[in-house]
């Protein structure tokens, strides 16, 4: 059984021309009923199918990737009932083989690995392919998605580890492309709204756009589904300009996309605008992962407003304090830096700190804070 059920790679349903939708119901008629087999399959049998079934590991990988993508260049949510039915099977496995219960038979019953660290051992599960996991679920099955991951994440510790060797390649990227949009703005013409456009710069313009968005996009849905790795990211410093990923977002927010702005033509730029929906979204979710949630606060993804207060803590008082010394050093930072010169407007040429208040009600949560942690007195150093 575990070789025979045979699962054809994954692919869009109108993302080859040379697929009919004839052959595109078929193929979803066995990933479908493959996928059902599966699931109804004994724990050992389960296993087996992960570990030996290639064209399932391939169909996993190519489903992932493509709705990954998807998901990040447009808006929209699953087109059809059966579309959604597949989102829905294919998130059934991966809660299933993340569990610690689940075992890899394969292996010598004297080791006892899951499932999981098999199949990380074998390289399929990888900081990829969660990236494209958080991506595809993160913001339409939250509650699920960081449960699979969190289970993923205790299956394998040395996830974490392959995260900081990422996380360094990833901001190592983003301040290339943002040095890419400076030499833009200062090498030849200054394309200003009324002038005609260059070709070959527009396009360049488009491409670093695109992926700088796609970047954004997957560490928001990242940073939404795990705290821990958007501490991650964030204690990575920049020893040379003394800063860290948070000051990296808002230097990117402030200075770098009024240049992208004066960059896109009036008739393009929706994907700016997303783009920095994105940021404000990925700036957030830093701030809550590395101060809110730490010092007992939680927040609701669907209400900005919610912002409760609970006992559990990361460490003892001293440990707290600390970490409120690092938010108001931060946010003292940002207030001092985000003096705007003239009347601007949000999410049109407004600084990343009167935006975050906006899309998140930022005022609102630190008045909490102030009131719950500081007594009522005004935010002041800790001594």
């Amino acid at each position: 059984m575990a070789k025979n059920m045979l699962f054809p790679p994954y692919i869009a349903k109108f993302g080859s021309q040379k697929i009919t939708e004839a052959q595109w119901t078929t193929a979803l008629e066995v990933w479908t009923t493959n996928l059902s087999l599966l699931l109804k399959s004994k724990d050992e049998n389960f296993s087996k199918l992960m570990l030996r079934n290639v064209s399932l590991q391939k169909f996993l990988e190519t489903f992932l990737g493509i709705r990954a993508k998807s998901r990040r260049c447009s808006t929209e949510q699953v087109d059809s009932v059966t579309d959604l039915e597949l989102d829905k099977k294919v998130l059934a496995i991966l809660l299933r083989l993340s569990d610690p219960q689940t075992v890899a038979q394969e292996t010598d019953k004297s080791d006892r690995l899951t499932l999981t660290e098999y199949l990380y051992q074998k390289e399929v599960i990888s900081v990829p392919w969660l990236l494209d996991v958080v991506s595809t679920y993160g913001r339409s099955n939250l509650a699920h998605t960081r449960r699979y991951f969190d289970q993923t994440m205790k299956c394998v510790p040395n996830l974490i580890q392959d995260f900081e060797t990422h996380s360094e390649v990833i901001i190592n990227y983003l301040k290339a492309i943002q040095e890419k949009f400076q030499e833009m703005a200062t090498n030849g013409d200054k394309a200003s709204k009324d002038s005609t456009f260059d070709p070959k710069k527009v396009e360049a313009v488009r491409s670093y756009l695109a992926y700088v968005s796609d970047i954004v996009i997957t560490l928001d849905c990242l940073f939404t589904v795990s705290k821990s790795v958007a501490k991650v990211f964030n204690d990575k410093r920049d020893f040379a300009e003394n800063s860290n990923f948070l000051m990296f977002i808002k230097d990117f927010y402030d200075n770098t996309v009024p240049i992208i702005t004066n960059l896109t033509a009036e008739n393009e730029t929706k994907d700016l605008v997303i783009l920095k929906h994105a940021l404000v979204s990925l700036t957030y979710h830093i701030l809550d992962a590395c101060y809110f949630s730490p010092i007992g606060y939680t927040a609701n993804e669907d209400d900005i407003y919610s912002f409760t207060r609970s006992d559990e803590t990361s460490g003892d008082e001293a440990k707290i304090n600390e970490i409120i010394e690092g938010m108001l050093d931060t946010l003292f930072w940002f207030v001092e830096s985000s003096e705007p010169e003239k009347p601007v407007q949000t999410f049109l040429d407004a600084p990343l700190l009167l935006d975050l208040e906006i899309e998140f009600n930022l005022s609102g949560k630190l008045t909490r804070i102030e009131n719950e942690v500081f007594d009522g007195y005004p935010f002041q150093k800790i001594s």
